[in-house]
């Protein structure tokens, strides 16, 4: 019986666990007029997934704008 139970697991494969497959990522939000970083925003994506850089106009840029 010692035999059995220290060998039971020999002929075993480990595999592993994926636990989510999302993750959080941070991405920065650009102005397009000024090229600055905004903000920062926290997105829950697909693990694995290449991220980039997503745009939104800044107060600055965007009072520039409104004005003419």
């Amino acid at each position: 019986m010692g035999m059995k139970s220290e060998n039971m697991y020999l002929d075993t494969e480990t595999l592993p666990i994926e636990l989510s497959s999302i993750e959080r990522k941070t991405i920065p939000i650009v102005c397009p007029w000024c090229n600055r970083i905004v903000k920062v925003a926290k997105w829950a994506v697909t693990r694995g997934d290449k991220i980039a850089p997503t745009h939104g106009i800044c107060e600055k840029c965007l009072r520039l704008v409104l004005e003419k």
